[in-house]
C-alpha cells in the first residue's frame, strides 16, 4: 500500500509538476533557477486540486455539493493557519479528507434535525473542542514545521479566521441551522486534527499567550 502510495500518488503529482515547469521554462516564462520553486509549487497545488476535486465528487455522490463547498471553504482556509495533523502520503491525506467530509455531510443532517439531548450534548462538545482548538493554534506537525516568526504570524491569522468561521456558524443558526451544524462539525474536525498532533508536546506552546 505504501509502495503503491508514493509511486503513484506523490510521483505523479511531481511528474505533472515537472511537466508543467519544463514546458514553462521552454516557453521563456520563467527562468533556469526558478524550476525548483516552481516545480514545488505546482506539485502542492496539484495535490490541493485532487483532494478538492475527490470531495467535490463525493459530494455530489451524496446529493450534497453546496455541503462539499462549504466544507472546502471552512477547511482549507482553517487548516492553512491552525496546522495540525498532516498526513505522510498523498493517497492518505486524500483518504483523511474525504472521510472527514463524508463524516461532516452524513452526520450534520442528523445532528441538525435533532432536539433534546443530542443537539445539546453536540453543542456541550463542540463548544469544548473549540476552545481547544483556540488555545493551541498554530500547532506544527512532524511533517510540516513553522519558525518562531511564521508561528507568531498564523496564530493572529489563524484567530481571525476563526473569528469569521465561528460568527458565521452563529448567524447561520438563525438562517439555516443545516448549515450552522456543517460549519461546526468541520471546525470539530479540524480541532481533532490539532489534538492529534499532540501539541501539548512541542515547545511552541505557551510562546504566545
Amino acid at each position: 500500500m505504501v509502495n503503491i502510495d508514493k509511486e503513484g500518488g506523490r510521483k505523479l503529482t511531481e511528474r505533472l509538476a515537472d511537466f508543467i515547469v519544463q514546458k514553462l521554462c521552454r516557453r521563456g516564462l520563467i527562468r533556469e533557477g526558478e524550476k525548483g520553486i516552481y516545480k514545488v509549487g505546482f506539485d502542492v497545488m496539484i495535490g490541493t486540486l485532487a483532494n478538492s476535486s475527490a470531495v467535490l465528487a463525493v459530494g455530489l455522490f451524496l446529493r450534497d455539493t453546496w455541503g462539499a463547498v462549504l466544507f472546502l471553504l471552512c477547511f482549507c482556509t482553517v487548516r492553512n493557519y491552525c496546522g495540525g495533523y498532516h498526513a505522510k502520503t498523498r493517497m492518505k491525506c486524500l483518504m483523511v479528507m474525504v472521510a472527514a467530509f463524508c463524516f461532516v455531510s452524513l452526520m450534520s443532517e442528523m445532528v441538525a434535525g435533532s432536539f433534546g439531548i443530542l443537539l445539546y450534548g453536540y453543542v456541550g462538545v463542540s463548544i469544548a473542542l473549540g476552545c481547544a482548538l483556540l488555545w493551541f493554534v498554530p500547532v506544527t506537525d512532524i511533517t510540516k514545521k513553522y519558525t518562531p516568526d511564521d508561528e507568531a504570524g498564523n496564530r493572529r491569522k489563524a484567530l481571525r479566521i476563526l473569528l469569521i468561521w465561528y460568527s458565521a456558524m452563529c448567524m447561520g443558526i438563525a438562517w439555516d441551522r443545516a448549515v450552522a451544524v456543517k460549519i461546526s462539525m468541520t471546525m470539530d474536525v479540524i480541532a481533532w486534527m490539532v489534538l492529534a498532533a499532540k501539541p501539548w508536546r512541542t515547545a511552541a506552546i505557551g510562546k504566545y499567550r
